[in-house]
């Protein structure tokens, strides 16, 4: 069904805003079933709204110690970064079931401002929802996951403050098709933060420069590759201004040729200092851009390391097997 720009902007003025960019959001997720009373225009944007809420990207370095870094703040500051600070994402005993599936057993991991952590494993290991914890789209079954001052599983939570620190980018670009490069960039900032219009647009086209997408501002998704898409969907989390980005597998979607043009924008993200946590299957891109490796499997965290050991001196078996064969 052909989606038309004033029926389906008019339905949504139907819904509160929280309603709109939360229950909406985690309904498009896949983890919720039950807004049956949803117009069809809405029910084909399903998945669209999710990144609406999620902003943010910086990027990584050039390798330095592992143990101390130094990478500029937003203000152009430089600042080191150091394993010896405290932790700004915390996750203790994370547990998550799905009925009798017990996706996630016992996680533990500790991941620093300005870190920029890879999350690798086969396919079913946990390592997607893992990512989804972090931002409350998938709620725990057991154990405490705070970032900054903000306890993820308190359920008294403010999304929109959460979502606002921790922004997300999706295997699926989730862009909404009515709107132009432009629009899908400013809307979240605009309708979310209320941040003034003219404010968000002059960094929203800052933000389609760095992302090398400048003459794409007016352009429709339909118009844009795979890989520019999933540019504009990096663009449009870090228009939120977040303090953290998770990345959920980018490149899963794309043809070989546009998987380059994305790790590129990933690490620019990254080398700006924007905390990230990246799920991948791109060994080379997690050992050349990450400061710490975690390898999950069935659930459990098997192994992690700075990449210079991870990938050269494993020592459990199990990783040992996985990294024969993707490396």
């Amino acid at each position: 069904m052909e989606i038309r720009q004033r029926h389906t902007i008019s339905s949504f003025n139907h819904f509160h805003k929280k309603y709109y960019y939360i229950e909406l959001a985690i309904a498009a997720s896949g983890e919720v079933e039950q807004f049956g009373r949803l117009e069809a225009p809405l029910l084909q944007l399903r998945g669209v709204a999710l990144s609406m809420l999620f902003s943010p990207m910086q990027d990584q370095l050039p390798a330095a110690s592992v143990s101390e870094r130094r990478f500029r703040t937003k203000s152009g500051a430089d600042m080191t970064f150091s394993q010896q600070s405290q932790p700004f994402i915390s996750l203790r005993g994370v547990r998550k079931s799905f009925g009798s599936l017990e996706v996630l057993r016992g996680i533990d991991i500790n991941i620093r401002k300005g870190e920029v952590v890879a999350i690798i494993g086969p396919s079913g290991s946990g390592k997607s929802t893992l990512l989804r914890t972090i931002n409350g789209l998938t709620p725990i079954s057991e154990g405490s996951i705070r970032v900054g001052d903000i306890e993820v599983n308190d359920p008294k939570l403010d999304e929109i403050k959460l979502r606002h620190r921790v922004g997300m980018v999706f295997q699926q670009y989730n862009l909404f098709p009515h709107w132009n490069v432009l629009q899908n960039v400013m809307q979240a900032p605009i309708q979310v933060l209320k941040q003034p219009r003219r404010e968000v647009e002059a960094r929203a086209h800052k933000l389609l420069s760095e992302m090398r997408l400048p003459e794409k501002a007016d352009c429709y998704p339909g118009e844009l590759s795979g890989g520019q898409q999933q540019r504009v969907a990096i663009a449009r989390a870090l228009c939120m201004e977040p303090e953290v980005i998770l990345f959920d597998e980018v490149t899963a979607a794309l043809d070989p040729e546009m998987v380059k043009e994305v790790l590129a924008a990933v690490r620019k993200v990254a080398e700006d200092g924007m905390t990230c946590i990246l799920v991948t299957h791109e060994m080379g891109f997690a050992r050349e851009a990450a400061d710490h490796v975690y390898f999950t499997d069935k659930g459990v965290i098997v192994e992690h390391g700075p990449p210079s050991d991870f990938f050269t001196r494993a020592s459990n078996p199990r990783t040992k097997e996985f990294l024969s064969q993707d490396l």
